[in-house]
């Protein structure tokens, strides 16, 4: 998986951005993967596709939601015909000042990622239509911009982030409590933090990554990164990096016919069973091995 960065910048004075997109689907045409340092929410108005964001694929339709953070690589394939999105992207200082930590609840679905997360609002959800319809008067205020717009357009865009707390909020019911104490603790400041470094692996995964280069990154002591990205991220460093790499290698034996020891070598392994074993690790078809 080759991904880039989105060079589209926001407002810095109002950092938020919200517009109809269409797009149309040609045969064999493949995802293009990219990540933005600011937060999108996109909803289907149209047609259909799949997204794929961090390696899972998405189908998508007409109605449904699909959410993603400033770390999260993510492409889109449109399905037959014609895909019509309304695309809303934003930065957490539109909500939550960098010295204010009152308005970090607002953000919550954004950061966390644990058991039982989603990146997908199906249409039959009940939020689905509530949030569909905000986007819509979302994007008038935006684009009307007529006096007071700035106010209107932060307090919409803040009943779109509480709606998503609670419909995640009951996603998470069914999870064991020590796991929900988890989703609520995680800082949006501390994820902010490891940003450049989750850049730093994404543009470099299949070189010679390493963990002390990414804390200096972060501005961390090693072992202090290496605690505040497994709670983040919700799994360690040395696991993040493995399963980028398989990511890439299985892309790799789909769509080439480069031997596996090549493979190796072009996603950031120099020893054959290790790769093997990253391999049958993190759903690797048998016939690596």
């Amino acid at each position: 998986m080759d991904a880039v960065q989105d060079k589209a910048k926001l407002d810095p004075e109002f950092p938020l951005n919200i517009s109809c997109q269409t797009f149309y689907g040609e045969e064999g045409e493949e995802p293009v993967f990219h990540w933005h340092p600011f937060l999108e929410i996109t909803c289907v108005e149209y047609g259909s596709g799949s997204y794929y964001v961090n390696g899972v694929s998405y189908q998508m339709k007409a109605g449904e939601l699909i959410i993603f953070n400033g770390t999260e690589i993510h492409g889109w394939k449109v399905g037959e015909g014609r895909m019509d999105l309304l695309v809303m992207t934003f930065s957490e200082e539109l909500i939550a000042s960098p010295a204010e930590s009152t308005d970090e609840e607002y953000l919550k679905p954004f950061v966390a990622r644990e058991a039982g997360f989603s990146n997908r609002i199906d249409a039959s959800a009940k939020c689905a239509s509530t949030i569909h319809n905000l986007m819509k008067e979302t994007l008038r205020e935006f684009n009307l911009r007529e006096p007071g717009y700035r106010l209107m357009t932060k307090a919409l865009v803040m009943r779109i982030l509480a709606t998503l707390v609670r419909h995640y909020a009951f996603r998470t019911e069914a999870i064991p409590a020590e796991e929900r104490d988890a989703y609520h603790r995680v800082p949006v400041r501390l994820y902010k933090k490891l940003e450049p470094a989750i850049y730093y692996l994404h543009a470099g995964y299949t070189g010679n990554v390493t963990l002390e280069e990414a804390a200096d990154r972060a501005c961390m002591s090693p072992n202090y990164f290496s605690t505040c990205f497994r709670k983040t991220m919700g799994k360690s460093f040395s696991q993040y990096v493995s399963e980028l790499r398989i990511r890439r290698a299985r892309e790799l034996s789909d769509s080439t016919d480069m031997s596996m020891t090549e493979i190796a070598g072009a996603c950031g392994f120099h020893n054959m069973s290790n790769f093997y074993r990253q391999w049958k690790k993190y759903g690797g078809p048998d016939t690596a091995g």
